[in-house]
């Protein structure tokens, strides 16, 4: 049997970030779901943002990552920032450059927030999903346009 109960003491609630979601889902209309998944993911056709339950990350900085990368997708909604279509599967081009500002936008906050320990894994994830832009040949540039972008999106969730 999978016992949760000595995890538990390692995760720790972060107030300040727990209150900025708390502003979101009231002055933004965050919509927010935990449920028994086993991914964190936004629905931009439901404009949900779904978690799985806190017990289910290792530690806070785990889940506290993840939870912003994903509120950072939730930005690029036509009704908030407008970075994608909704309802349109997007090229692998486009996919790959928001998965860039989602991750970037991520680190901000988090920063913001000193969970600095997930930075390594951030890296490796921006290492992976910049191949995969079409303009290969200037990496630098498609890294500086999805930083604008994901400094966008920070500014978004707090003002």
């Amino acid at each position: 049997i999978f016992d949760l109960s000595d995890d538990l003491d390692i995760f720790q609630d972060l107030p300040s970030a727990e209150l900025l979601i708390e502003k979101l889902i009231d002055f933004k209309a965050l919509k927010l779901k935990f449920s028994l998944c086993d991914t964190a993911s936004y629905s931009p056709n439901l404009d949900l943002v779904n978690m799985p339950n806190k017990k289910y990350f290792k530690d806070d900085i785990k889940y506290y990552s993840t939870l912003f990368h994903e509120l950072i997708h939730w930005t690029g909604n036509p009704i908030r920032l407008n970075r994608f279509e909704v309802g349109i599967k997007p090229s692998t081009d486009v996919y790959a450059f928001e998965e860039l500002i989602a991750e970037m936008g991520a680190m901000l906050l988090y920063f913001d927030f000193e969970l600095k320990d997930e930075f390594i894994n951030s890296l490796v994830y921006l290492k992976n999903w910049v191949k995969h832009t079409s303009n290969n040949e200037n990496q630098i540039e498609v890294l500086s346009n999805a930083f604008h972008e994901s400094k966008r999106a920070v500014n978004y969730i707090y003002n």
